[in-house]
């Protein structure tokens, strides 16, 4: 089993030949103040090529700030019953696996990491930047004067 690819996306699927189509991609956000839901359409896309009858190591995920040790979020997901292109005879399959990112929310603006841990083993760490918006000057009057 080997992992394929790993990003940040609105939008994502694969067709039947296993060729992508990716929308809305982000490697950063903005929000008006923190702490911040990263959105509805928030996934997290992971690719993976498994022969046919491999075992399912388990691919686990965690998301942690810099700096932290203990994780914001984990989860599991068996790698079952996801998008998977018929494979050619003799090859591998591409597995694509959405990972809806809808509730997690961050704490403060800073970095962030997605940790995609297949077999145990750490495989790709993926990098989030989450910054405040930045407001024009009539929007701060606005609020000093409030």
């Amino acid at each position: 089993m080997e992992l394929r690819a790993v990003f940040l996306a609105e939008y994502f699927d694969v067709d039947h030949a296993g060729k992508f189509f990716v929308g809305g991609g982000f490697s950063q956000v903005t929000a008006d103040e923190f702490p911040a839901a990263l959105g509805a359409d928030s996934k997290l896309i992971v690719v993976i090529d498994a022969d046919h009858g491999e075992p399912d190591p388990g691919l686990t995920i965690e998301i942690r700030a810099r700096g932290v040790e203990t994780p914001l979020a984990s989860n599991d997901f068996p790698i079952s019953g996801i998008d998977a292109p018929a494979p050619k005879k003799g090859s591998a399959a591409t597995h694509a696996i959405r990972v809806s990112l809808n509730q997690v929310v961050l704490p403060s603006q800073g970095h962030y990491y997605f940790d995609v841990h297949l077999g145990g083993q750490l495989k790709q760490s993926l990098r989030l930047v989450a910054s405040e918006q930045e407001r024009s000057e009539g929007e701060e009057n606005e609020q000093s004067t409030e």
